[in-house]
């Protein structure tokens, strides 16, 4: 089943990567990809890869992970396909946002490398200073498209007025929709709030009052936003109705403010309505493609093209144009995403780019789960205190697709090959069943996951407030210089509210980074000490071992 080089399936497989890593295997792969990802050392070392940089990022918890995956996961639904101006538009909030940090190419950022004017809107939109939820708003409505029921026309219009007097519970939700998104409403709302401006400076050309009673100059984008774009905004349920009266009252009456409103209805909207630039990018994974140095995609195996001019050639935008700055800010490697990356981003991990990087003094928490990853037979045996005999033991033959537990009156193997799994009752009869394809698709997930041994399935799911430290302390009675102890530790919030210490404590083999022990502890804010809850010993039979010993057992 291993497949040594590179091949079409490894292709196919890139794209399933990360639903791989997420457990979604079941649901989204193939059951001939997952066979294939299995037994390919090639697709499993990218894996790994996958799962180190995710780590790694997982250290800045500055970015919005489920967000930032979403969006990701709709980049890479571009691979391939031509992309031009509208596609890119609802991107651009999301990538003007400070909160989300995009270090790698993707179709969409490889149009803005391409595309000055989605550059320049892309600006205009950092400039405006929104806040990360009005910056979802403002993709939403880019993607949003109006109906074209002319009632609904009518009815947006009547509601004009009260849009413009900023009094949204005398309106309703559909309304505001509508005038968001359709482009000769949403001018009609823009032409009467021009009319009530004109008169309102008129009114105040003179007038001294308003003078230092509200901070106008201070007033910024992400004040008037919901007045300006009252996009998703529902009077019946609006969180911040009770906070509007406070600014509205002035900004009805300011022409200051209403000018700054104008304003931003000119800048979004501008943006919005403006039209394909006749740049249009095709972005392709290409494992023989390599940039030149000096180039933007140097390093990644990443080939774009210009569909309007059949070109390949790579831009050359200067550094002070980039939208997205693709390459790490230093020489450590810096975070690309905290949780989430798409499948098909996998194909920046082949050229080690960000794996080329030294590795920092001691090892790596994610080192271990690679090490784990490559063996090929593991013996699990699981201790509780006050305990002499192991609760539980485990035997994996990943070669064999082999997966045996047994416990005080129960042994199981489950035999992914024979698509049994057979179970034996202390001295009773031994049962078998045939495997369903769900189950036999979680089983071979299981065999090649790291089999509980690891704190967390993934580096990727482990705490951002987790604490990774070499354990020297002699009490610890390591016997070796060939072992090294490492702990994690993290807080953990209880279904009361309070929060427990988890420790996990591991006993390496510093030659191959291979656990050869475990230890689980906690502890209360009403513990002294750290209390044990588990050890577990680990050792990596030879291919002989076990189903030899799953037939000792079940015969």
């Amino acid at each position: 089943m291993t497949t040594p080089n590179y091949n079409k399936l490894c292709a196919e497989a890139e794209r399933h990567y990360f639903d791989f890593l997420r457990d979604e295997a079941e649901q989204s792969i193939p059951i001939e990809v997952i066979d294939h990802i299995i037994g390919c050392h090639h697709c499993r070392e990218q894996m790994s890869r996958l799962e180190a940089m995710l780590a790694e990022s997982k250290k800045h918890p500055q970015t919005q992970p489920a967000q930032t995956t979403a969006i990701l996961k709709l980049h890479f639904s571009f691979v391939g396909k031509p992309v031009n101006c509208t596609d890119t538009r609802p991107f651009l909030p999301n990538l003007s946002d400070p909160t989300t940090q995009i270090r790698i190419p993707t179709p969409i950022t490889a149009h803005i490398d391409n595309c000055e004017q989605c550059r320049e809107d892309s600006k205009k939109l950092q400039n405006l200073g929104l806040s990360h939820k009005q910056l979802i708003t403002l993709g939403q409505l880019f993607a949003d498209e109006p109906g074209a029921d002319e009632t609904d026309c009518t009815a947006a219009r009547e509601a004009i007025p009260t849009v413009v007097a900023m009094a949204f519970g005398r309106t309703d939700a559909k309304s505001l929709r509508h005038l968001s998104l359709c482009p000769k409403c949403r001018q009609e709302l823009y032409k009467f709030r021009q009319t009530i401006l004109e008169q309102t400076k008129i009114r105040h050309n003179k007038d001294e009052t308003q003078k230092g009673v509200f901070p106008c100059s201070s007033a910024g984008a992400g004040d008037i936003f919901d007045y300006c774009i009252p996009y998703g905004i529902d009077p019946t349920s609006d969180e911040y109705a009770k906070f509007r009266k406070s600014l509205t009252t002035h900004v009805v009456c300011c022409d200051e403010c209403l000018d700054k409103i104008q304003q931003l209805h000119k800048t979004i909207y501008t943006i919005a309505e403006r039209p394909e630039s006749g740049v249009v990018t095709v972005f392709h994974i290409d494992t023989t493609a390599r940039a030149e140095t000096e180039s933007i995609y140097a390093g990644f195996p990443v080939r774009v093209e210009m569909a309007n001019s059949g070109s390949q050639e790579q831009p050359h935008i200067e550094e002070h144009e980039k939208v997205v700055k693709l390459r790490p800010a230093s020489k450590k490697l810096r975070p690309l995403l905290k949780i989430a990356i798409p499948a098909a981003a996998l194909i920046m991990l082949g050229v080690g780019l960000f794996f080329n990087v030294p590795a920092a003094k001691g090892l790596g928490i994610e080192q271990i789960y690679r090490a784990i990853d490559a063996v090929k037979n593991i013996h699990i045996t699981s201790f509780v205190p006050d305990k002499q005999k192991p609760v539980q033991e485990v035997w994996v033959a990943r070669s064999s697709g082999l997966y045996v537990t047994k416990t005080e009156n129960k042994c199981t193997l489950w035999d992914i090959s024979a698509g049994v799994t057979k179970t034996k009752y202390g001295i009773g009869a031994i049962g078998t069943t045939s495997l369903s394809e769900n189950v036999m698709v979680s089983m071979k997930a299981k065999i090649h996951s790291s089999l509980d041994i690891m704190p967390f399935r993934t580096p990727t799911d482990i705490p951002a407030n987790a604490k990774w430290s070499e354990i020297t302390d002699s009490e610890l009675a390591v016997k070796t210089s060939n072992t090294k102890v490492y702990e994690l530790s993290w807080a953990e919030n209880t279904y009361d509210g309070s929060k427990i210490q988890r420790i996990w404590r591991i006993f390496t083999d510093a030659s191959a980074n291979l656990p050869q022990k475990i230890q689980w502890f906690k502890q209360s804010a009403s513990d002294s000490q750290p209390v044990p809850e588990s050890i577990m010993i680990i050792e990596y039979p030879g291919d002989k071992e076990i189903p030899a010993k799953a037939e000792a057992m079940l015969f």
